[in-house]
């Protein structure tokens, strides 16, 4: 990453959809201790770029929607408490699902096993059909209206300040990095 703000945010996206195929191909193949550590990194990496849209993104375009109207001050009212609600869901349905797929792998001969997978793939399901609609609301409006009427030094500090959230990583992660080779073939 080293491009505009939303160059970045949008190549999150792409690697957060490689990160989600791959969860999904291992979790097919029954491999669910893998399985559980890809959804606990996506719900990782997912919140990394949900709190750089709040602490950065957001705030920055309302500000400029505050003083001008160029976007709307309306519009981006509706639009974040569209995006904030998508966000709290994407959190709760992966928290509930990394939390029993963990349980699950653990549990090997759980009773319930079959209804307990079907219950994580409708919570991933869940998140994956509104992520969709979402990142086409972010990449089609949202991340086009932060460079509006901003100089390029205000654009590559929102960049660099974005960047920073995204590369932020728990710490349960930063030493399984170069493990994660998936990551890279999608970046």
């Amino acid at each position: 990453m080293a491009g505009t703000a939303a160059e970045d945010l949008v190549h999150d996206h792409e690697v957060l959809s490689g990160i989600l195929s791959e969860y999904e191909r291992v979790f097919a193949e029954g491999n669910l201790p893998e399985a559980a550590t890809l959804l606990d990194y996506f719900w990782a990496r997912l919140a990394l770029h949900i709190r750089a849209e709040h602490h950065v993104l957001f705030p920055r375009i309302y500000e400029k929607a505050a003083v001008s109207s160029s976007p709307p001050l309306k519009e981006v009212e509706a639009v974040f408490s569209t995006l904030r609600k998508d966000h709290d869901l994407f959190m709760a349905a992966l928290a509930e699902a990394v939390t029993t797929l963990k349980a699950l792998a653990q549990a090997p001969r759980e009773p319930a096993r079959k209804e307990i997978l079907g219950r994580i793939a409708k919570y991933v399901e869940s998140v994956k059909g509104r992520l969709d609609s979402h990142n086409i609301l972010e990449e089609g409006k949202v991340y086009l209206w932060l460079d509006l009427g901003r100089r390029p030094e205000e654009r590559a500090e929102v960049a660099g300040a974005i960047r920073k959230e995204l590369e932020n990583f728990p710490p349960r992660f930063r030493e399984q990095l170069p493990k994660l080779e998936f990551e890279r073939k999608h970046a």
